[in-house]
């Protein structure tokens, strides 16, 4: 699968490492999780439905695409949560949002 980060992930990664005390760390969580959803991703992390979805999350997603997908996945590996959708006939993995946990 190729995946594809919206443009306001992206510039979300790049406003966390820039506040981050720890950008290696950071850097490696986001690798990883383009190496993990690249094979499989509908086996990865937890599925939500848009009944799950925070209000918030719901506003983003309307802001970023324009469409609450009807499922969406949500994948948290070190700092980095981030929340995708997989198309399995197009091979496209689109990471939509990303958070930083501690």
């Amino acid at each position: 699968m190729t995946v594809v980060w919206h443009q306001k992930a992206e510039d979300d990664v790049a406003e966390f490492f820039l506040r981050s005390s720890d950008r290696g760390q950071l850097q490696r969580a986001v690798n990883e999780v383009d190496w993990l959803l690249a094979v499989k991703p509908e086996a990865k992390g937890k599925q939500l439905y848009a009944g799950q979805l925070a209000s918030e999350l719901i506003d983003m997603l309307m802001e970023r695409v324009g469409v609450i997908p009807e499922s969406i996945r949500q994948v948290q590996l070190g700092p980095v949560q981030a929340y995708f959708t997989y198309d399995a006939l197009d091979c496209i993995v689109r990471i939509l949002h990303v958070e930083m946990r501690s």
